[in-house]
């Protein structure tokens, strides 16, 4: 709900994905507890959804990392995840836009990949 989840998993994806070697202290936190009931009908008056979301921003030569609440045009793959679902969204310069999604009813999946980039960072 404070965003803590999605920027370890962030910096996990910097390191792995990005080669960029950051910190959560690199990454600007904000969590979804402080949207209101408010925000969230504006929202969809507008055709938008609201949802966490964690983005890594090429600036230059570095990265801009940030966690927090979006809005989203309806048609966003992210807008269109159910609450047990979490996904990808990658926007490349050869294939474009490609994006993945997973259910995760448990913490396992999260746990299972986790442990899986800790090995994977520290066999090489």
């Amino acid at each position: 709900m404070e965003g803590w989840d999605a920027a370890n998993k962030l910096v996990i994806l910097a390191h792995s994905v990005l080669h960029y070697p950051a910190t959560l202290a690199d990454v600007e936190v904000q969590g979804i507890t402080g949207l209101t009931v408010e925000t969230l009908r504006q929202a969809v008056a507008e055709g938008k959804r609201v949802k966490p979301v964690a983005v890594a921003e090429r600036e230059g030569s570095r990265y801009r990392l940030v966690v927090g609440p979006a809005w989203l045009d309806r048609s966003h793959p992210l807008a269109q995840l159910g609450a047990e679902q979490m996904g990808i969204v990658y926007h490349t310069d050869v294939c474009g836009v490609i994006s993945a999604a997973i259910v995760e009813e448990t913490p396992m999946p999260t746990a299972a990949a986790m442990l899986r980039d800790v090995i994977s960072t520290f066999s090489r």
